[in-house]
């Protein structure tokens, strides 16, 4: 039986219909899962996506921290890049590995006989527990200049207290007022060149007024990305006195004795250490600068000293059976660059006639059978041995010795013993 005309046209138009229909609900079908997936994996409103810090990707920094000098020598320096790694954390800024050359930090190459921090530390690991104590993490060079190109955003200039630093910066009234009251100013020049790069704008810091890491970045800082300091020298006495942000490491003084060494330069005071001395021995490390300076350059005080340290060692040497002695000293020809230790230097061979009566024979390192004339990889060979000696007899004081017997005592049940000693004036920050 044949379709009327009127019936077939019904039939077209629900055929239509229905089709339409179910389009619309493929659409449908096909919007929601498209709107499902997209939704899937998006935090809820209000919830931080935390990821954990991958150590072999620091190449996702994007803010950085370049320090061009630490103004101090090995420890110090050692400590001060401690606490600027501390500070980036605040902002999730990374901090440029710095070139070193004889125990000194430096922001940019010097020459050829310039290294990276690698040198003296091993980075990889460092890295590892910078990260454990919820410090910034270093970068590489290659890595900043891709984002920063030559170029800084800002470059901080810290007015400390001493003044080492301030002596060429001229300043208005206006900004001396304002470094009193808020505590940094703004310079009055834009894009001038430093150490090779383009500064867009300097702003002055006063440490004293300026103590608060959240000031720092939203007033003065106000996210840029490549920040530079002439001269950063860490956080204590005439320094800075920002906070430390880690809940972890407080103190760049608790975990300097962690701080990793090079393997090379580990590698040579082992090899020396079972070579020459064996495995019970006694440390002596002397420090003339810090006796020279304490007493108004007094070779009859140093002397008096070094009489004291020959009667202890002997007792020692009675009452434990141990023969061996290791010495290292401040005065040898790569020792200290200090203007104190001149006078000492002067006389190093009566120096060290002298103490070869006090002491009997001795050991000491000598560089030039490892091919090692870099003062910082030296004293870090030196205070590798000494601190593995089973007694540490220390002249003088100061922060190298300092580190020296923070890391011997770490070692064990150890205590070094102490001889006309300079006590550091801050252990905190």
């Amino acid at each position: 039986m044949s379709l009327s005309l009127l019936q077939r046209r019904t039939l077209r138009k629900l055929t239509i219909i229905f089709s339409i229909l179910a389009c619309s609900s493929t659409i449908c079908v096909l919007v929601w899962f498209l709107l499902l997936g997209s939704t899937r994996h998006r935090p809820i409103d209000g919830a931080r996506n935390h990821t954990t810090v991958n150590m072999h990707q620091t190449t996702k920094a994007t803010k950085f921290f370049i320090a061009f000098s630490f103004g101090d020598q090995l420890t110090r320096a050692t400590e001060s890049l401690l606490t600027l790694a501390a500070v980036a954390k605040y902002a999730d800024r990374h901090v440029v590995v710095p070139f070193v050359k004889n125990s000194s930090f430096y922001g940019t190459k010097l020459d050829q006989n310039t290294g990276t921090l690698s040198r003296y530390f091993d980075l990889k690991e460092l890295n590892r527990k910078l990260d454990s104590y919820e410090y910034g993490l270093l970068t590489d060079w290659e890595h900043f200049q891709k984002h920063c190109n030559q170029r800084l955003d800002v470059l901080l200039v810290m007015l400390y207290v001493d003044k080492t630093t301030n002596h060429s910066i001229r300043l208005s009234n206006s900004q001396r007022q304002l470094l009193e009251e808020t505590g940094w100013t703004a310079g009055l020049h834009t894009l001038n060149r430093f150490k090779g790069f383009y500064i867009n704008q300097t702003i002055y810091i006063n440490p004293e007024i300026l103590t608060s890491l959240q000031q720092l970045e939203d007033d003065v800082l106000r996210g840029s990305s490549c920040v530079g300091f002439r001269v950063w020298r860490g956080i204590g006495n005439n320094r800075s006195h920002f906070p430390i942000p880690s809940n972890k490491a407080r103190s760049p003084f608790s975990i300097r004795h962690e701080v990793p060494f090079n393997r090379d330069l580990l590698r040579f005071a082992h090899e020396f250490a079972t070579k020459r001395l064996g495995q019970n021995y006694i440390s002596v490390h002397i420090r003339t600068e810090w006796v020279l300076h304490e007493h108004g350059s007094s070779m009859t005080y140093l002397y008096e000293c070094l009489q004291q340290l020959g009667s202890r060692v002997q007792v020692t040497k009675e009452k434990t059976g141990l023969k061996k002695i290791f010495l290292a000293t401040d005065f040898s020809r790569f020792g200290s660059k200090s203007f104190t230790v001149r006078e000492a230097q002067e006389k190093s061979e009566i120096l060290v006639e002298y103490l070869g009566r006090m002491l009997g024979n001795h050991e000491t390192f000598n560089p030039d059978t490892v091919e090692l004339s870099d003062r910082g990889s030296i004293a870090i060979v030196e205070l590798s041995i000494l601190s593995a000696g089973k007694k540490l007899f220390l002249v003088g004081g100061g922060n190298f010795e300092d580190w020296m017997k923070n890391k011997f005592e770490k070692g064990g049940n150890n205590i070094a013993e102490k001889i006309c000693y300079r006590e550091r004036p801050e252990q905190n920050t």
